[in-house]
């Protein structure tokens, strides 16, 4: 009769404190460079609007990260609790609990939304959903990734 199947190693969770300087540092950086892109993307005319990314995207570091750390330090501390929470003590494994880190950070942003505007009618706004939920969930998955490496 054959062993039974040991299961794989998991790597120990990231500490609260790595969390919260990775996703606080880093998120709203992640987060500026996705609404960028998104920027980019969608209002470029033609292929040398892409050749300007890199320039535009160093001179509005300039004023662009600043106000992205200032919009999203609170989801996104938000964010890396609920990550740690979900990694550390309910010992999720990193998949489950990127998954459901980017699942908290929907809801997060969807909250953000409606604070900022003050009331419900600012979720029916599609650019709403683009530059506040798109940047949270993408900055949510690299800094989960980061955290991961990390660990």
């Amino acid at each position: 009769m054959s062993e039974p199947a040991n299961p794989p190693v998991v790597a120990a969770p990231a500490s609260l404190a790595q969390c919260l300087w990775t996703f606080a540092l880093l998120g709203p950086v992640f987060g500026y460079v996705t609404v960028i892109t998104m920027m980019t993307v969608v209002t470029a005319d033609s292929a040398d609007d892409f050749l300007r990314f890199p320039v535009g995207l160093a001179m509005g570091a300039l004023i662009g990260i600043p106000f992205a750390i200032f919009m999203g330090l609170v989801p996104a501390i938000l964010i890396a609790i609920v990550y740690w929470a979900l990694r550390a003590k309910a010992e999720l494994r990193p998949v489950s609990a990127v998954a459901l880190s980017a699942v908290a950070a929907f809801f997060v942003c969807a909250v953000a939304i409606v604070v900022m505007d003050g009331q419900l009618a600012g979720l029916r706004d599609a650019s709403s959903w683009l530059m506040m939920v798109v940047p949270g969930v993408v900055a949510t998955l690299l800094c989960a990734a980061v955290v991961e490496r990390k660990g």
